[in-house]
Formats: structure tokens, C-alpha cells, sequence
């Protein structure tokens, strides 16, 4: 799909779903690049931020870089479902965030 569309005109929810698919697959970088398109288009895209901080924070190289989007899906908390609220909060205590309410 992504191949015979322009990227333009889809939804940052297909790079989320995109990402999520390829980082379950271990394919991190292209997972990376998925969330990186998504977020292109919708910075502040509560769950889009909180998977990128997901996988950033999963590499020890790249958990510091995890911070702005573990910040930016905070800020969206009451967007997320109770299940990704939990997650949130996990990946607040991995990055050492003491208040992730």
C-alpha cells in the first residue's frame, strides 16, 4: 500500500499501524520510520509518541532520545486508553520520569 500510494494523503494512524507491525517483526528502523512519518504529520499524536518512546526506550543507545516523545504522549494521557496509560507510566519509570500523571 504504502508503495503505490502517496504517503501524503494517508492518515498518520497508517504509519502508526505500519510501525507497530514492523517493530513486532523486529524491524526496528523501519519501525522508526514509520513512526517518524506519522509524527511528520501529527507532532503531537498521542499514541504515535508514545510507540516511538516505546521503541526508543527498548535501546539502551537510543533511550535518551525517547524523552520528548515519552513527554509529548503524556501530554496526551487522556487520549490513550487504560492499557497505553499503563504503558506510558512503565516507560515513565525506565526513563526515570517520577510523575508521569
Amino acid at each position: 500500500l504504502i508503495g503505490r500510494v502517496d504517503a501524503g494523503v494517508l492518515p498518520p494512524e497508517v504509519f502508526d499501524t505500519l510501525g507497530a507491525i514492523q517493530e513486532g517483526r523486529r524491524q526496528v528502523r523501519d519501525a522508526e520510520d514509520a513512526y517518524s512519518k506519522g509524527l511528520r504529520k501529527s507532532p503531537d499524536h498521542p499514541v504515535l509518541n508514545l510507540h516511538m518512546a516505546r521503541l526508543m526506550s527498548s535501546d539502551q543507545r537510543q533511550s535518551t532520545k525517547a524523552r520528548p516523545y515519552f513527554e509529548r504522549a503524556k501530554a496526551g494521557r487522556s487520549q490513550l486508553n487504560p492499557e497505553m496509560v499503563a504503558e506510558l507510566d512503565k516507560i515513565g519509570k525506565k526513563l526515570g520520569a517520577d510523575e508521569t500523571r
